[in-house]
């Protein structure tokens, strides 16, 4: 018979503890009342952190209780945790499986998906499916015991969730190790961090309750509480493993110190040396992890049942949920321990071994491969691949470079297969932002020179690292398929740098005859960035879209995008919107985050240009929410360079300067977005009154447009703030000259509006002021018109200044311009007129966050809908709305349309 490592706890006992289920109690009642919560139970090993949950679980008998545990052993294989709360329900509850929810079907699905990183998209999807969950079957508590040992990606998620909690039936339910007492874990420390999630510490025992514990499990013993607790510290598993072994062996003080406390490794090695049966058992489960059925531990190890229940008789061993487990982490620590390094790896690929030989695959063959050295047979390899695939459909590419860095310990069949390889782990790598990616790429390369793919792959990888020169160098000497697609991804490329390479190369797709869509689209962006005629630019890209949209991926977003800014450069604006209204939808369908987020960045643009300027900042912020991702980052400095526009058409100069400055454009950044922000960091001078600095750097951009074919006066027109910092810091005929220019060249491309306006306000030419205020382009009609308007009263004409500055105001309140509306409201009052200021209410008084959502709300759209379609809680649907109908002093959905229009 085998000594108890540890004495049971009596029943129903849980001491000093009360504070801890009052606490989740009044948590149960917020929750039932619509206002979920996320707890986190923290204490050291052995406090009694697994008995509290359940406990805690327990009392909410009135809930759906989902129950998932951490393993070591799974900590590599992404969202495993949340299969483990999820995956009983979504089984058989098909209903659930609507809206946005369908996006985190990858989650549960064990085939590998192609595509781009979603992970932000398989968040929102299962935020969704939680709520219909929630919906569907009343409040739900979500219990997790041993989170420091769930896998990175479903902590990540539950720290999501919390935040999206408040109006939603759950309550979330960890219990932990300190940070201290476990390994780095960011999602985890960012939990503890959190204000929104509730802590809750668990103490040692007092040396009261020790005694109240033994009364129950020792009562003979009770003299003895003083010596327990000093012996223990009150720490609750060393009391019990203490009890197991002094009660029928003790009854003195003396004799108490003298048996001491031996840590619980010792206690499982003295107890299990006496029976090889049971130790062969245990040793087996502690590799085969929890949960194993009691047949498969038997068949592992080919011993007689009984050594279960001498296992389970001496508490090493409980029956879990689906088998057999540990009754607490330490305890099954201890006894892999019994195994050296050599047994235990052959252990791990004996058990790989077996479950490969069954049919089992997947994440559990995977896990017990990690722990062992090559295996030498081929399927290995694939095993490995194969779980590395799936780690990279649920958005996990750490744990896919992982799972490939042991895959190719394996032997590869050749240099091919070694090739591949290699660049799967290399883009596992690059979409982890992880190191050696662009090494691990290069090699791969030189082993299968000829593949196409690695090539473009490794070319990608060097530009996101700055390297944009490399990045063409290698596209460029490469030999590759003479294919539309592919010389359009060379062509974008090339616009990455300023190398003079890729110039020529530029020079040779502006002087040739473009083939495919993409091509021609890239092309006209090309021929605009060197003044071509607009109309030759929207000849070449509009066919690229009305012949049926170009080809949107994560391997064709740099050339797409530059496709669409030659519709927006050459004023195709409703094609433009058209086209991203699109992407948009696929992006957030499909859950592809860089198409996602390149589409709202360009419509972001688009509505500036169309003078939608609480869209574009709604589309430029969103953007920015979604693009965490390290892949995306030039993608964010787009967004960003957008966003500042924005905000100084706005009038909030602080916020715009904030913006402008963490641009990093230090950093080799794709061309076209530094010279743009260098742009919008010229318009933020002018604007703080530093017309000496902002002359400076409008020149400095000038010298560096020109050096690269890039002198277009409306994609980058540096001359237009030039010519304003000049005229503003005294020098006349400079700006003159500067505005003769931008309007000269704007005059070769046919757009000429805001260049007209520019050298008026440069000259103080009324007449041409009256030409600029013929524009459709809403903010640049507003402008000339406030000019116009006070030109005409500063001239001692206030009754004819009054028209234009009327009409000047109501344009850019419709474009909630605020910076103009006020100066126009100043300039009637001045001309005599007695304007009503609207302060913070009306449409202009919305914020972007608002107008989104009451424009959505207008248009029918329900509070899910609108929820589903921003990414946000049906909380924050509300909370929005409600504010835009107090600013609109409306008080129901109908009256939406007419007070935004």
């Amino acid at each position: 018979m085998i000594d108890p490592v540890v004495a049971p706890s009596p029943a129903g006992l849980l001491l000093e503890r009360e504070h801890h289920l009052g606490a989740f109690a009044d948590a149960l009642r917020e929750v039932r009342a619509g206002a979920g919560t996320t707890i986190l139970v923290v204490g050291e090993a052995g406090v009694g952190k697994s008995m509290l949950l359940r406990e805690l679980t327990r009392a909410a008998a009135s809930a759906t209780v989902l129950r998932a545990r951490g393993d070591e052993l799974e900590q590599e294989f992404p969202y495993g945790v949340v299969r483990q709360l999820l995956e009983p329900l979504t089984r058989t509850l098909e209903d659930v499986w609507h809206g946005p929810a369908e996006l985190a079907r990858s989650v549960f699905d064990p085939a590998p998906q192609a595509g781009d990183d979603t992970s932000f998209a398989r968040q929102q999807g299962l935020y969704w499916l939680v709520v219909n969950l929630a919906e569907r079957l009343g409040p739900l508590v979500l219990a997790v015991d041993d989170a420091h040992r769930a896998d990175e990606p479903s902590l990540r998620f539950l720290r999501f969730l919390g935040h999206r909690l408040d109006g939603v039936t759950v309550a979330q339910v960890l219990a932990s190790r300190p940070l201290a007492e476990v390994e780095h874990r960011p999602a985890l420390a960012d939990m503890l961090d959190d204000p929104l999630v509730h802590t809750l510490a668990v103490d040692r025992l007092s040396p009261e309750a020790t005694g109240r514990y033994l009364e129950q499990a020792w009562p003979e013993g009770t003299h003895l509480a003083a010596v327990c607790h000093e012996l223990t510290a009150g720490n609750p598993l060393m009391l019990r493993a203490l009890v197991a072994e002094a009660r029928g062996n003790v009854d003195s003080v003396d004799a108490l110190r003298a048996f001491g406390v031996r840590p619980i490794g010792q206690r499982v090695r003295r107890a299990l040396s006496g029976s090889p049966a049971a130790l062969a058992l245990a040793q087996a489960i502690a590799v085969l992890g929890d949960d194993t059925p009691v047949a498969e531990a038997l068949a592992f190890t080919e011993v007689e049942p009984g050594a279960v229940e001498a296992l389970l008789r001496a508490n090493i061993l409980e029956e879990g949920t689906n088998g057999l487990r540990f009754v607490h982490p330490l305890v099954r620590t201890s006894v892999y321990r019994l195994l050296s390094p050599v047994e235990r790896a052959a252990q791990h690929r004996r058990a790989a071994s077996a479950l490969h030989d069954r049919g089992v695959g997947g994440e559990q063959v995977a896990a017990h491969l990690l722990h062992t050295g090559p295996v030498g047979d081929p399927w290995a390899a694939e095993e490995l691949e194969a779980a590395a695939e799936r780690a990279l459909a649920a958005g996990a590419p750490e744990s896919a470079a992982h799972l490939l860095a042991r895959a190719l310990e394996e032997p590869a069949a050749g240099d091919e297969q070694r090739a591949r390889r290699l660049a799967r782990l290399a883009d596992a790598q690059s979409s982890a932002g992880l190191p050696d990616a662009i090494g691990h790429y290069e090699r791969a390369r030189t082993l299968a020179p000829a593949d196409t793919r690695i090539t473009l792959q490794y070319s990608g990888a060097l530009a996101m690292a700055g390297r944009t020169a490399d990045a063409f160098a290698v596209l460029d000497r490469a030999e590759l398929p003479d294919e539309p697609t592919i010389r359009a991804a060379l062509h974008a490329a090339a616009l990455f740098t300023e190398s003079p390479a890729a110039l020529a190369h530029r020079d040779a797709v502006a002087s040739g005859t473009p083939e495919g869509a993409l091509l021609a689209a890239t092309t006209a962006y090309e021929l605009a960035m060197r003044n071509a005629p607009a109309a030759q630019v929207a000849a070449l890209a509009v066919p690229a879209f009305t012949d049926g949209p170009p080809p949107l991926g994560l391997d064709t977003a740099m050339a797409y995008g530059y496709a669409v800014w030659a519709l927006m450069i050459s004023e195709q604006l409703d094609l433009a919107r058209a086209e991203l209204d699109r992407a948009v939808e696929v992006g957030r369908r499909t859950g592809a985050l860089v198409v996602h987020a390149l589409a709202l960045v360009l419509r972001a643009g688009t509505h500036l240009r169309s003078g939608a300027l609480q869209a574009a900042e709604a589309d430029a912020l969103q953007s920015l929410a979604l693009s965490e991702h390290p892949s995306w980052r030039f993608g964010n400095a787009g967004a960003m360079q957008f966003l500042a526009e924005i905000l100084l058409e706005q009038g909030r100069v602080d916020e715009a300067a904030a913006t402008v400055a963490a641009i990093d454009t230090e950093t080799v950044q794709p061309l076209p977005v530094v010279l743009l922000a260098e742009q919008a960091r010229g318009r933020v001078l002018l604007a703080q009154r530093r017309p000496d600095a902002a002359l400076a750097a409008a020149e400095a951009l000038g010298r560096r447009v020109q050096a690269v074919r890039c002198d277009n006066p409306v994609y980058v027109p540096w001359r237009r703030t030039a010519a304003f910092g000049a005229a503003a810091a005294g020098q006349p005929e400079r700006a003159a000259a500067l505005a003769a220019e931008h309007l000269d060249l704007a005059r070769a491309y046919g757009i000429t509006a805001d260049a007209l306006l520019t050298q008026a306000l440069v000259t103080r030419d009324v007449d041409a002021l009256e030409a600029a205020a013929e524009t459709d382009a809403p903010l640049v009609r507003a402008r000339a018109l406030l000019a116009l308007g006070r030109a005409r009263r500063v001239a001692g004409s206030p009754a004819a200044a009054r028209e234009p500055l009327r009409e000047a105001m109501e344009l850019a309140s419709a474009c909630a311009a605020k910076g103009l509306v006020d100066e126009a409201l100043d300039e009637l009052a001045a001309a005599g007129a007695k304007p009503r200021r609207r302060g913070g209410h009306g449409a202009l008084g919305l914020t972007a966050a608002e107008a989104r959502v009451a424009r959505l709300a207008a248009d029918g759209a329900s509070n899910r809908e609108i929820a589903q379609e921003l990414f946000v809680t049906l909380k924050t649907v509300e909370m929005h709305l409600s504010s835009a109908y107090r600013k609109l002093d409306i008080s129901s959905r109908a009256q939406l349309a007419s007070r935004l229009d």
